[in-house]
């Protein structure tokens, strides 16, 4: 997250870092129940993700509690590292 407000803050401002950096939060907090996100199976088992603006979150569920495990620019190829270590 800190690489993403940086970024926003170099390239467009502190106005709108913020302001996408609190979209991404609102999005974190919307994230239960996962058909609001894509099953991913073929990733890992039981990984969902969901678009927001530029960025992809991918996160499961297990219960009631979700787990974000990556936050990646929709340009980034989800398999160059992986997801799990």
């Amino acid at each position: 997250m800190e690489e993403i407000y940086f970024y926003g803050l170099a390239h467009f401002g502190l106005q709108v870092a913020e302001d996408y950096l609190r979209h991404l939060h609102q999005a974190f907090d919307n994230l239960s129940p996962p058909q609001l996100g894509r099953n991913i199976d073929a990733i890992g088992p039981g990984l969902w993700v969901l678009p927001v603006a530029n960025h992809l979150i991918y996160f499961r569920q297990h219960r009631r509690e979700v787990n974000i495990i990556r936050v990646l620019h929709h340009s980034r190829d989800p398999l160059s590292r992986s997801f799990f270590s």
